[in-house]
């Protein structure tokens, strides 16, 4: 696991900053207080567990803010993933948020909880990146060795132990070991319930040759009594029979009355139709010749209307004819008017033109002959011939004002016949004929007329009806008497025949009864027979889920804390020792670790012995220059064990002033082991404050603060 980016917003004393981590080893400097480990250690721890040094998580918040947010980037396998959580405080709480994806694919699960789950799954659990990927001075470089002992175990079984899968897989086995169990329990009762029923075949079987006895006694009476039935309710039933032979004649012979009622009617009805329709006979004679005098005085009123239409037409069209005539008129009028006008401008023009011969002064009168006065007769002379042109455009003015005289002539010789054609009085409307009459004589003549098309048709059914009267009158004295029958002996009849349905029904309920004791006692001894022989096998069920249960028993006590946890930590203790010497081999090649576990102390307890120049020491025996060494050593150590364990190494470590008690040698060693961390290829973020190790590392993360939050910035 390599981080690649770190993303904060209001974090500490950092408002917002977006951050890089390259490869290799980079020195993040600045400032006391400047949020150097807020940026290295703080956010990436708090934005994949959620965890942070700080009492609660609102003290993170920058001051004066409400809402915080991380998000850091790292690569595992190839795969980008994207670990993003935010903090919102308000006056009811703080509300988190938690967003995980891989490769640009969210991963967020409906729960919080589950969302974790998957991070740690990728990352491993806290304590892995705690006791291997941070190591601090502030707080002790050394804080896998600085624990107590039991909580030293605890801590190494936490990052070489998988214990959420161990319980997964323990949680499996003590399921399946309960349901063996319980199963081991529900065949034990099994076997006794069979064996109980083994024991009562013998006297099941006795009580079933009775019931069967029983039964075939009662189906025996039931047999009887459904004969001594059916006979009875023949009787009976020969007893309805004549009483519905008797009432089916009493209804025929009333039927056969009825009948002649009814074609008696009929006669009567036909008869007064006949007569009906020969009245209507003489009363259309009557109406024909009614209704031919109505149609003849009707057609003399229709063209007596037809003439009187026909002047109103004439009296309309000579005055519309007349009132147009002496418009024309009074139009030709004012046009002979204005042409005679016109023709007397005209002469008076001419003349006028005429005179104009000579050349005078308008002061003396004298002739004058020079060019300027005969320009001014010539320009005299035009404008007259200008204006009688208008007056006369083409010549034809007098032709134009003979027409007018005889146009005015015409219209007045035809205004006068008009005016003697115009009658002087309108003849008055003739009186409309009452057409009511017609229309009524004509409905009731098609009536009449109807009615007598009938009559003959009448006639022919009214002697079908009479001879159908004397058919039905034979018929019914053809038919004779009722016959009667004694109600007396169907009533008795009856009676028997509900007193053996009463008996039938109680020999059929006992013989139903003793069947179905005879099925239910045949139903337990197969029950108790099955269960007998099912006893060896259900024996052999027992023993193998009895197997069972011991198999998963013993799998169950393997994934629990004791069990192979327990040998994984023991095997463990040999490869960190192994791995920390490794490691102290270039920090302080004097010092050699040993740890001893529960086996050699007789507690659950992790103990560590340093052997070194003066002998062997304890971690809290050491100086503060040994302790750096040694933690270091054994945090690298953990690392590369946690890494195998979960499948997952935290190859970006953080170096957080873990070089402040180092001076000479050391300080050199650690320089060496610098360079070694990226060899091996591991990415570091060091946070120091010696010229040598800042000398050493070119690339830098430089944290500024000012008054608005610190800035950041890569070098």
């Amino acid at each position: 696991m390599r981080l690649r980016r770190i993303a904060l917003e209001n974090m500490r004393s950092i408002a917002c900053a977006d951050v890089a981590v390259p490869p290799g080893v980079t020195l993040i400097t600045g400032e006391n207080g400047s949020g150097k480990s807020t940026l290295a250690d703080l956010a990436p721890a708090w934005a994949g567990w959620g965890h942070t040094r700080s009492a609660s998580q609102a003290s993170l918040v920058r001051q004066g803010q409400r809402d915080m947010s991380v998000a850091v980037t790292f690569t595992v396998d190839g795969h980008e993933y994207v670990v993003r959580r935010r903090l919102h405080l308000s006056a009811s709480g703080a509300t988190s948020d938690l967003d995980f994806l891989r490769d640009g694919i969210s991963l967020k699960a409906p729960v919080m909880a589950e969302t974790q789950r998957l991070i740690e799954q990728v990352t491993g659990p806290f304590a892995l990146w705690s006791q291997t990927a941070r190591v601090r001075q502030q707080g002790g470089a050394g804080e896998f060795l600085e624990s107590v002992p039991a909580r030293r175990r605890e801590l190494l079984r936490q990052i070489i132990v998988n214990d959420a899968e161990w319980d997964v897989w323990a949680k499996g086995a003590g399921v399946k070991l309960r349901w063996h169990e319980a199963r081991g329990l529900g065949l034990a009762a099994l076997i006794g319930v069979a064996e109980e029923g083994s024991t009562q075949a013998g006297a099941l079987r006795v009580e079933y040759g009775e019931a069967v006895s029983r039964a075939g006694q009662a189906s025996v009476l039931r047999d009887k009594a459904r004969d001594a039935l059916r006979a009875a309710e023949a009787e009976v039933a020969a007893s309805q029979e004549a009483e519905r032979r008797v009432s089916l004649a009493k209804q025929t012979r009333a039927a056969l009355a009825q009948a002649v009622d009814d074609a008696e009617a009929r006669w009567r009805l036909a008869r007064s139709k006949a007569e009906s329709a020969a009245g209507a006979l003489k009363e259309a004679d009557f109406l024909r010749k009614r209704l031919a005098s109505l149609q003849e005085a009707q057609a003399e009123n229709e063209a007596a209307v037809k003439r009187w239409n026909e002047a109103l037409q004439e009296a309309a069209a000579i005055a519309a004819t007349l009132r147009v005539t002496e418009r024309g008129l009074t139009l030709a009028q004012r046009e002979l008017d204005r042409l005679v006008a016109d023709d007397r401008r005209l002469r008076d023009l001419t003349a006028e033109y005429d005179g104009i011969t000579r050349t005078e002064c308008s002061l003396c009168g004298q002739e004058l002959n020079t060019p300027e006065a005969r320009l001014n007769v010539s320009t005299r002379r035009l404008a007259l011939s200008g204006r009688m042109a208008a007056l006369d455009p083409g010549g034809q003015l007098a032709r134009r004002l003979t027409d007018a005289k005889d146009s005015v002539l015409q219209a007045a010789g035809t205004l006068a016949a008009l005016q003697e054609r115009q009658p002087t009085v309108v003849p008055a409307m003739p009186a409309l004929l009452d057409i009511s009459e017609l229309g009524e004589v004509t409905t009731r003549l098609a009536l009449a007329e109807a009615a007598g098309r009938d009559l003959s048709g009448l006639r022919d059914e009214m002697e079908s009806a009479r001879v159908n009267v004397h058919k039905r009158v034979y018929a019914l004295d053809d038919f004779g008497p009722v016959p009667q029958v004694d109600a007396g002996e169907t009533r008795m009849a009856e009676i028997r025949a509900r007193s053996l349905a009463l008996a039938n029904k109680d020999a059929e309920a006992n013989a139903t009864a003793a069947q179905a004791e005879a099925t239910r006692l045949a139903e337990r001894l197969r029950r108790a027979e099955e269960q007998a022989a099912a006893v060896p096998a259900l024996r052999a069920k027992q023993a193998e889920s009895e197997g069972h249960a011991q198999t998963w028993r013993l799998l169950a006590e393997a994934c629990g804390p004791a069990g192979v946890r327990q040998l994984m930590i023991d095997q463990g203790l040999a490869a960190l020792e192994t791995g920390a010497n490794r490691w102290l081999e270039l920090l302080s090649p004097e010092f050699r670790i040993a740890f001893s576990t529960l086996s050699e102390t007789g507690r659950e307890t992790l103990e560590e012995g340093v052997q070194g120049p003066f002998g062997l020491l304890s971690f809290a025996d050491l100086s503060g220059a040994q302790s750096v060494a040694v933690g270091l050593a054994v945090r690298l150590a953990l690392s590369e064990l946690g890494g195998v364990a979960h499948g997952v190494r935290h190859e970006t470590l953080v170096l957080d002033e873990v070089d402040a008690w180092l001076t000479g040698e050391r300080q050199d060693a650690y320089l060496r082991l610098l360079e070694k961390l990226g060899e091996r290829g591991y990415d570091a973020l060091v946070i120091s404050h010696i010229d040598g190790v800042r000398d050493l590392i070119p690339q830098r993360i430089e944290l500024t603060a000012t008054a608005q939050g610190t800035e950041v910035r890569t070098a």
